[in-house]
């Protein structure tokens, strides 16, 4: 599995009855990758080490080699940034990073015992949005009373144009407040 660029989206996913609406808003604050500096990242560097920082840091971001240590991403661009990467500057703004584009919703529709019980409201769900543009390895944030199962089986059939990072496809994780209303149905 590749490695997951320390960057992550945004979305709001509203579900009345059989029918979803995307209301999508990526803020720019969250497109860039996390400023995380860790001890490297704190002193500045001399230009040589900075390419070798921001040429690790794009491998990483690129699934091209493993993490060793979880903020390694956002250290080695902060250290090649203050090494005068003008480059890894901008990838901490998020400048290079193109936000992923939902295509295709198949809508969540709650579950009987929701509906008898009259469930509605939000869940927040975390997932992998992979290169192919489909949803991977979800987890619920915050869940809805017999809505869990409902949202594990429609999620991974959405389909996404997928985020991409200087024009190339790249895994990211996606975080969706999915709103519910039983009481529509």
């Amino acid at each position: 599995m590749a490695d997951r660029i320390a960057a992550h989206f945004e979305g709001n996913i509203y579900c009345e009855a059989d029918e979803c609406t995307e209301q999508i808003n990526f803020q720019e604050s969250v497109i860039g990758l996390e400023r995380k500096p860790g001890p490297k990242a704190a002193s500045s560097v001399e230009q040589e080490e900075a390419e070798a920082h921001y040429a690790r840091a794009v491998n990483l971001i690129r699934g091209i080699e493993k993490r060793r240590e979880p903020n390694e991403v956002s250290m080695r661009l902060e250290a090649a940034c203050l090494g005068g990467l003008s480059a890894a500057c901008e990838d901490i703004e998020g400048k290079n990073l193109t936000p992923p584009v939902l295509v295709e919703l198949r809508p969540v529709l709650p579950t009987p015992l929701a509906v008898s019980h009259e469930v509605e409201g939000r869940m927040r769900i975390g997932c992998r949005l992979a290169t192919d543009g489909i949803l991977r390895d979800c987890w619920v944030l915050h869940s809805l009373p017999f809505m869990d199962r409902q949202v594990a089986a429609t999620l991974p059939t959405w389909r996404y144009r997928p985020a991409a990072y200087k024009g190339e496809p790249v895994e990211v994780t996606l975080f969706i407040e999915l709103f519910v209303d039983s009481l529509r149905q």
